[in-house]
């Protein structure tokens, strides 16, 4: 904690706040070496600017700790002055976290499975594993209300670990006493940065395997660009451990980032997942179809396979195929399902579907 005496606006205490963050980069002279600190990236300051509307010392901090949260949750993190409805937000962050905590404790935390389809024969080769938290009060919950705030606290490690074990016991069920397709399923499983991190994290895979009994080429584990920002030398040997093991690594969300490119010559990808901002508009936008067209060149290149992601019409499929991608899912044929549903979807006959009756969505057929 700092107090500045004399420094009456928020500029001139953000202005202080940004030279003291750039100070801790400056270089050291000790014993006649020169040394450059180390320092966390996550280094960030929260301002609260002090007046006659607080009665005691603690609100104040308690302001500064709020625009402190959100300091760290900007883009970049770095500075942040406390504003109006930030001690709200931090609250309710607080307690979501204490629910989050609780809800892995408890087993609110459920799956739900997406099909991803071979284009070239119409068939499901494999599903993606989405988590959902079944909050006691909000109802179901999609990934992007909790799982940021998992990232920030490392809850995403226990949430990953608990995801990955779950995908793959419930694809050695699916195998066991499943119908065809299911039979020959694979899954795919997001993996977060701060897994990829972990030393422990080649262990568990092993284990999970093990205990499972699941084959390690049926499972595939999704790494987005955003994850290898930190580019950490445990990231890239787990990775080359995972593919040793037999494992297959897929890249996310291919094309969204800046280093895409460079991190097909350096970690062991055997898929890319064109994102989804690409295939919305592939149908009738032209530097989109040019967008998807390089991409499947360059896995071509590479020998990679490629599944798109988003698909949700029809003409967005027909040009997918004539581009020659062999793998997609999206809502035109399936949302994420349960694993009830998933049985009862299989059950239709709905995976089978004829090409020549591509007007119909999967979903409904």
């Amino acid at each position: 904690m700092i107090l500045l005496e004399g420094v009456h606006t928020e500029a001139d205490a953000a202005h202080f706040a940004a030279s003291l963050l750039a100070s801790f980069h400056e270089p050291l002279l000790r014993s006649q070496q020169t040394r450059v600190p180390t320092v966390a990236p996550q280094l960030v300051i929260g301002i609260a600017q002090a007046s006659i509307l607080y009665s005691h010392p603690e609100e104040l901090m308690a302001d500064a700790e709020s625009a402190l949260l959100h300091a760290r949750r900007q883009e970049p993190p770095g500075v942040a002055c406390y504003s109006q409805g930030m001690r709200e937000k931090a609250v309710e962050r607080l307690e979501l976290e204490a629910e989050l905590e609780r809800a892995i404790r408890q087993g609110e935390l459920v799956l739900h499975y997406q099909p991803e389809v071979d284009l070239r024969t119409n068939r499901i080769i494999g599903f993606e594993a989405l988590m959902r938290w079944n909050h006691t009060r909000r109802g179901l919950l999609s990934p992007a209300e909790f799982i940021p705030l998992a990232e920030e606290t490392g809850l995403i490690v226990s949430l990953g670990q608990w995801g990955l074990a779950e995908a793959c016991r419930q694809l050695v069920e699916w195998r066991s006493t499943g119908s065809e397709p299911l039979q020959k399923a694979r899954i795919s499983v997001n993996l977060s940065g701060k897994q990829l991190e972990q030393p422990s994290l080649i262990g568990q895979v092993e284990k999970i395997l093990a205990e499972t009994g699941l084959p390690p080429a049926c499972l595939r584990l999704e790494v987005t660009e955003s994850s290898l920002i930190s580019d950490g030398p445990a990231a890239q040997a787990n990775m080359l451990a995972l593919e040793k093991l037999g494992v297959g690594l897929h890249m996310d969300d291919f094309g969204t980032g800046y280093s895409s490119l460079d991190y097909l010559q350096r970690f062991p990808f055997d898929t890319l997942k064109i994102d989804r901002s690409f295939v919305r508009d592939i149908a009738w936008d032209h530097d989109s179809r040019l967008i998807v067209g390089s991409i499947l060149a360059l896995a071509r290149s590479f020998g990679m396979d490629v599944v798109a992601e988003g698909i949700e019409d029809a003409d967005q499929l027909e040009e997918l195929k004539t581009m020659g991608c062999p793998c997609g899912q999206g809502f035109y044929f399936a949302r994420p399902m349960d694993p009830a549903a998933i049985d009862a979807f299989i059950a239709t006959g709905a995976w089978a579907y004829a090409a020549e009756a591509l007007q119909t969505p999967i979903a409904q057929a």
